[in-house]
């Protein structure tokens, strides 16, 4: 047997090239909110920036697995719209996206992770590295 695909992937748009990161530490909470709007607005990809699924993809980095625990915890709505096929597309959209979208700071993270196309893991590392101007007192609040 081949393995089910989907019948059809959900068609993700690109970030506007308006939301930019200049690199400086107040201008970051309104690049993280641009980037999260832009992904809640695209049909059932809202699960995606949950932060929970993040640590399970850093935790297991398989997509069935993550998939399968996000979908049994209930994280988010949207995920079980969501197979293995659409997971792999949307992290590799969320790479392209702040590939295109940080032209400052936070540019070695996404070159680091080029080979792979791992937008999850560049994001979560974007948010340890540079949210909060890296106060992680703040941050942990």
């Amino acid at each position: 047997h081949e393995p089910k695909k989907s019948l059809r992937s959900l068609k993700r748009h690109p970030l506007p090239a308006t939301v930019t990161w200049n690199g400086k530490g107040e201008t970051m909470e309104k690049y993280i909110a641009a980037v999260e709007g832009h992904v809640d607005q695209q049909q059932y990809m809202s699960y995606l920036l949950i932060p929970e699924l993040g640590t399970l993809w850093l935790k297991y980095g398989d997509h069935k697995k993550v998939l399968t625990i996000a979908k049994s915890k209930q994280f988010h709505h949207s995920v079980k719209h969501i197979d293995e096929d659409q997971f792999s597309n949307d992290i590799a959209w969320l790479y392209g996206a702040l590939k295109q979208s940080l032209t400052a700071r936070g540019t070695l993270i996404v070159k680091f992770y080029e080979k792979t196309c791992d937008g999850l893991t560049v994001w979560k590392q974007l948010l340890d590295t540079y949210r909060y101007g890296v106060d992680v007192d703040i941050y942990i609040l």
